[in-house]
């Protein structure tokens, strides 16, 4: 599979952050992140520096490695996002799954926002976000609730993609190192493959 780039890690209050591959582990954290419940982070692909928290309370936005955090003050308040990423080809577009109003877009580095929801279920839960590295156009969700989506247009309009999944309860995303097989993690049903290409992998 293909492995990210390291970066912060969710620990479940505030963040850590690794500086030697993992050996040591040291607080990404500050007075306005606190001690927040972290569910995801994103690392910008063109600054490492740049850095974003998916937490209990909103999206917040770091410029120096998690020294200092910003809370993004323009999505609905006091609510719980699940997921973000950022795209691999646009440095100021960042994708965010708010819980239970659905996806949201920035394309300002998570200045402003723009809902959407167009296709996704009412109430979802998003768990994860995964954009196709060979056309980001193309991106993918897993929700909890109704299983998966993709986007062919950046985002704005989703489509159920679950045919062949017995379990919707979707959790984790993961593009294989070749981007031929999306894989996804399932609440009790295991893990399935999506062959993008219609090939499946060699044995």
């Amino acid at each position: 599979l293909r492995m990210r780039e390291p970066t912060p890690c969710d620990v479940g209050f505030g963040v850590l952050v690794s500086h030697d591959g993992g050996n040591t582990w040291q607080r990404a954290t500050d007075a306005v992140l606190g001690d927040l419940p972290v569910y995801d982070v994103a690392v910008s692909p063109y600054d490492a520096l740049q850095v974003y928290a998916a937490t209990e309370m909103g999206v917040y936005r770091s410029a120096n490695g998690g020294e200092t955090w910003t809370r993004l003050d323009q999505l609905p308040s006091g609510v719980r996002v699940r997921a973000v990423s950022v795209s691999p080809t646009e440095s100021q577009k960042v994708i965010a799954a708010v819980e239970p109003t659905g996806i949201f877009l920035s394309t300002d580095s998570g200045e402003n926002w723009a809902q959407a929801t167009a296709g996704l279920e009412p109430n979802s839960a998003i768990h994860d976000i995964e954009f196709d590295p060979q056309n980001p156009q193309v991106i993918y969700i897993s929700d909890t609730f109704s299983g998966m989506y993709h986007s062919k247009d950046g985002g704005h309009i989703w489509q159920k993609i679950n045919e062949g999944l017995s379990n919707r309860a979707v959790l984790g995303l993961a593009i294989s190192h070749d981007w031929q097989h999306l894989y996804v993690g399932t609440d009790g049903g295991g893990v399935f493959r999506l062959d993008l290409k219609g090939v499946p992998p060699d044995k």
